[in-house]
């Protein structure tokens, strides 16, 4: 057979034990460039080479000492690296012959290219690397398509997920990024400020907060019920809407027209509580508005219960087609959405919402602020951190800003919040705001002169003060076998954040 043939018959079927053999050959190979890309294979490739994709025990193994190898040492190890490391790590007697076995096998193949015993066919192993993780991807994804489908799973969040999985398959190995050539778009680099900013239309906290988020990034409201999260992104929705920008107000709960009347008082300058009565004047004023060319675009709408972040996107993009490029997403809130891929850990669940919320951003190159709900123990707190978080705080982390509301027993009759800036990556954190006049009436937030801000750096979210299940860590280190390595990304995903 030619070496074309048998190279048609390979690419035509599976990927299996010969070309993975093959393949971690390749890897092992001191300065093994890509005739494609001249690069380095190993660094190009290894990233996505998961010990899972291997048939054997004794391959996964061997690809877990890589992995590992590479990390602790950050560099690529050669084939005597890992049999130095096969005898001080693997404990198990015929664990390890079978792992030297299979070094041997693979250090063979060099003698048998050599000698002519195998055809030629190492750039063709080379090329198909990036094929082969996809083709392990897709193996795991249709399993898990037959297993949801068998099982009756069928609604639409299902398939968008499923959907979503191959699109993701598909563009593994793309670069995520184009970038842009250094003398690209120097307006943008030369202006005096290249941010362009949406804030909450507070001034006293805009101003601590560097004008507030970019386009492209989005910011938390943390407050317990009943506090006001809702009132505060309505307020942040009639600011922006004043200042001509383009909103869209997305609410998961509750009904759409109480959240006009809300914004209806802000703009209309009515309290909530009489424009019934006042129903004449604030038709007119409602109409002056309408003509009025400095105002922007609001739109208010409740999403179905089981609005996931693709969902959310889509949605987007639609109403983009309708009423043009939209500057700001206000979402009411964020502990409502469902996770796209659903399945019993809740805490991941709500991770992966937020990063899905964080790729919608960047991806629509819009703003957003969403509520995020704390634990009902902070309701007579004056000050939230982060450890008031309800669910999972690693949302926090994501985050390029949070504010916290925050009040206590003696406020709650004279209408009084605390507001706290915990986090902001573009600006100082730590902003302390006390006894401020929150005015659910009128949809007003009033910061006197009285109202000084204060400098907290104990309410500050730290990368250092995540808490860790560390029952979870102990059950990962006392995995003693490769049959361990498939179950380690579901006991990762229970390495939560503590409640």
């Amino acid at each position: 057979m030619s070496i074309e043939n048998e190279v048609v018959k390979q690419h035509m079927g599976k990927l299996g034990l010969n070309y993975q053999t093959k393949l971690v050959y390749e890897l092992l190979l001191p300065n093994n460039i890509n005739e494609n890309t001249k690069n380095i294979f190993f660094e190009e490739i290894i990233r996505y080479l998961e010990p899972s994709y291997f048939e054997t025990m004794d391959m996964r193994r061997i690809m877990v000492l890589i992995k590992d190898y590479y990390k602790k040492y950050n560099n690529i190890p050669n084939i005597d690296n890992i049999y130095t490391v096969t005898e001080t790590e693997v404990s198990n007697d015929i664990e390890k012959k079978e792992i030297e076995a299979r070094l041997v096998s693979i250090r063979n193949l060099g003698i048998k290219y050599k000698s002519g015993e195998i055809n030629e066919d190492r750039k063709f192993i080379k090329e198909q690397a990036l094929t082969f993780v996809k083709q392990q991807e897709f193996l795991k994804a249709n399993k898990e398509s037959t297993e949801k489908l068998e099982k009756g799973i069928v609604d639409e969040s299902t398939i968008i997920a499923l959907s979503e999985r191959y699109k993701a398959i598909i563009d593994i190995g793309q670069p995520q990024r184009h970038g842009k050539d250094i003398f690209e778009s120097i307006d943008e680099v030369l202006s005096e400020d290249s941010r362009r900013p949406i804030g909450t239309g507070i001034k006293e906290i805009d101003n601590k907060v560097n004008g507030g988020i970019d386009r492209g990034e989005f910011a938390l409201i943390l407050a317990s019920p009943g506090i006001g999260k809702s009132t505060m992104l309505s307020l942040i929705a009639a600011n922006n809407y004043m200042a001509g920008k383009n909103v869209l107000h997305i609410i998961l709960e509750g009904k759409e027209n109480d959240i006009r009347r809300k914004i209806y008082a802000k703009v209309l300058g009515i309290p909530s509580s009489q424009l019934s009565k006042q129903k004449e004047k604030a038709k007119s004023r409602i109409e002056d508005l309408k003509k009025s060319p400095i105002v922007g675009k609001l739109k208010i709408v409740r999403l179905s219960d089981d609005t996931t972040p693709t969902k959310l996107k889509k949605f987007i993009k639609k109403e983009e087609d309708k009423r043009g490029k939209i500057d700001l997403i206000v979402l009411d809130y964020i502990d409502c959405l469902e996770p796209d891929d659903r399945n019993n850990d809740k805490w991941f669940g709500q991770e992966q919402v937020v990063k899905k919320i964080e790729s919608l951003c960047e991806e629509l190159d819009v703003a957003m602020y969403a509520a995020i709900q704390a634990k009902k123990e902070a309701n007579n707190v004056r000050l939230l951190d982060m450890n008031h978080c309800g669910g999972s705080v690693e949302r926090l982390k994501k985050a390029h800003m949070v504010i916290s509301l925050g009040r206590d027993i003696n406020q709650l009759n004279s209408n009084q919040i605390n507001i706290v800036i915990n986090k902001c990556r573009f600006a100082r954190a730590g902003w302390v705001w006390e006894d401020i006049l929150f005015n659910n009436d009128t949809l007003d937030i009033k910061i006197d002169d009285s109202h000084h801000a204060q400098f907290n750096e104990d309410l500050v979210i730290k990368e250092d003060n995540i808490k860790i299940d560390d029952s979870a860590i102990k059950k990962i280190n006392n995995q003693e076998s490769i049959n361990s390595f498939e179950n380690n990304t579901e006991i990762i995903n229970k390495i939560n954040l503590i409640d």
